[in-house]
């Protein structure tokens, strides 16, 4: 078993790539400072005047897989949404970047949208 020195000094290699990996797909950043790492509570990173704290690591499969619950909610909504047979709406969702639905929650969270769409549909006469 890792102490939690070994965790945090873990935790704190893992900040550090993150980091660069940013600062490397952002050929305009141009730091001119060593990033420090302080201890906790304090930031992750401070770079100059600028506190960085990190709070999620998404990897490439955990992402998609984040973003196919995603779609499935959204259309499992618009179906339920159409059964209702209100008027057609464009509706935007902007999910939370942690936002991970559960597919156990699906339904629920496709039901909630739908009530939030409808008591924010203005009424049209037509």
């Amino acid at each position: 078993m890792r102490s939690k020195i070994e965790n945090d000094a873990e935790q704190q290699r893992r900040e550090l790539f993150f980091l660069s990996r940013f600062i490397g797909l952002s050929s305009s950043l141009n730091l001119g400072v060593r990033p420090t790492q302080p201890t906790p509570p304090e930031p992750d990173i401070v770079v100059g005047a600028i506190g960085i704290e990190i709070t999620e690591f998404y990897n490439q499969d955990t992402r998609k897989h984040h973003e196919t619950e995603q779609q499935l909610v959204l259309s499992e909504a618009k179906q339920l949404y159409e059964d209702t047979g209100n008027a057609g709406v464009i509706v935007t969702v902007n999910w939370n970047q942690s936002a991970a639905p559960r597919g156990r929650d699906r339904s629920q969270l496709a039901r909630q949208l739908v009530d939030v769409v409808i008591r924010n549909t203005p009424v049209v006469d037509a």
